[in-house]
């Protein structure tokens, strides 16, 4: 070994001394051609975007599955009954359900992490959260505030609904979001 060879899965490669700087580094490494600053650099670059992907893809998903989870919850509390109240939880389904990004409730995801909270809970919080700021969208767009026409692509609460049904519908998701904290 002491004679500068190696062996290696039946094949002998000539070693060289490693040439780090100052390293003082007593192994061995193969001789390889030497690349050129250009081509490290365009490695470097591949394989940072490899990694900025699987980060974009990670929280792609993730953001779509907290929305979806948010979602079925709103959906389980928002359920239409067959009585007079049937137009107001429509007003609130429409307002809450399948729209938007989600991010809030994202933030309490994430949140929960830190703080070992079961996946369950958070997402509880985390519907709770979007449900006070669907509120305060629908009463941002109301005429006595910015009177916005169109949210989220789609025709605002009160113009779809009726002023009164939105200022209900708002003031229903604020309260029971509370009522889901409580829980």
């Amino acid at each position: 070994r002491r004679s500068g060879r190696r062996r290696s899965g039946g094949r002998q490669r000539r070693a060289t001394r490693c040439t780090a700087q100052g390293s003082g580094c007593r192994r061995s490494h193969a001789a390889r051609p030497p690349v050129s600053l250009y081509t490290r650099s365009l490695r470097w670059l591949e394989r940072r975007a490899a990694v900025r992907n699987r980060i974009i893809m990670s929280l792609s998903d993730d953001l779509n599955f907290i929305a979806n989870e948010v979602d079925k919850l709103l959906e389980s509390y928002l359920e239409v009954p067959q009585s007079p109240e049937a137009r107001l939880m429509e007003a609130m389904r429409y307002s809450s359900i399948g729209s938007g990004k989600k991010i809030r409730p994202y933030l309490v995801y994430g949140s929960s992490h830190i703080f070992d909270v079961p996946l369950e809970k958070a997402i509880k919080v985390g519907t709770s959260v979007e449900m006070v700021h669907v509120y305060s969208l629908i009463h941002d767009d109301l005429p006595c505030m910015d009177n916005d026409s169109i949210r989220r692509g789609k025709p605002s609460t009160h113009v779809k609904f009726g002023e009164s049904t939105a200022v209900l519908a708002g003031n229903s998701l604020l309260t029971l979001a509370f009522e889901i904290l409580s829980y």
